[in-house]
């Protein structure tokens, strides 16, 4: 099966990138005062298996834009962000739960986690998927997926997936101006009518 062209990406306000540049080849992790830079030939941080990457990617045809962003490494143009480049974490959010992060770590999923001293995941991004699902992500009721608004604008487009509180799992358009969200075109129908175990209540990406 062919991977998609645009992946799962996101931008977030990640104070760990303090000090020192990083190699490619470091196994995936990335510990606090470590550091990425946003140049041409700036650093990456690889998952172990070196499918997956997670730095700074020169924004198309722009040299001078990057995107901090997750790709898939074999395929350089895949390209994962959060279109509206919102703050999804900052070391603000760690300090208010109490759990300091440690280090990032690029797994073999997709995934990049911020893990703290006892190695739970203190942030993930999987759990802000853009405009794609990865093999093992799950897409939590309440949760929705956008289309972008063309191959280079990352901004979110007119098409959405959403897996309502109620179970239903439907695709709408919704209006590019104020974000209201127009009548399903297409909808499940695995709403709980009742019986909350009738509902749908995760879309899962399969791995084959």
């Amino acid at each position: 099966m062919a991977w998609p062209r645009s992946c799962i990406l996101t931008s977030f306000t990640f104070i760990l990138l303090q000090l020192s540049s990083v190699a490619a080849q470091n196994g995936g992790k990335l510990t606090v005062g470590q550091s990425l830079r946003a140049t041409g030939n700036g650093s990456s941080l690889l998952s172990p298996s070196g499918d997956f990457a997670f730095g700074f990617h020169q924004f198309p045809n722009n040299n001078d834009l990057f995107l901090l962003a997750i790709w898939y490494a074999k395929i350089p143009d895949t390209i994962v962000c959060d279109p509206q480049g919102t703050s999804l974490w900052s070391t603000t959010d760690a300090k208010k739960s109490g759990e300091a992060v440690n280090y990032g770590f690029m797994n073999d999923t997709g995934n990049f986690v911020l893990n703290s001293e006892t190695d739970d995941a203190v942030w993930q991004s999987f759990d802000n998927p853009t405009d794609t699902l990865l093999p093992t992500q799950i897409l939590q009721a309440g949760g929705q997926l956008h289309s972008r608004q063309s191959e280079t604008n990352f901004t979110q487009g007119r098409f959405q997936l959403r897996l309502q509180s109620d179970g239903n799992l439907v695709l709408n358009t919704r209006d590019l101006a104020t974000g209201y969200a127009y009548d399903p075109y297409y909808a499940s129908n695995t709403v709980a009518d009742g019986n909350p175990e009738s509902a749908g209540d995760r879309v899962v990406s399969a791995k084959k």
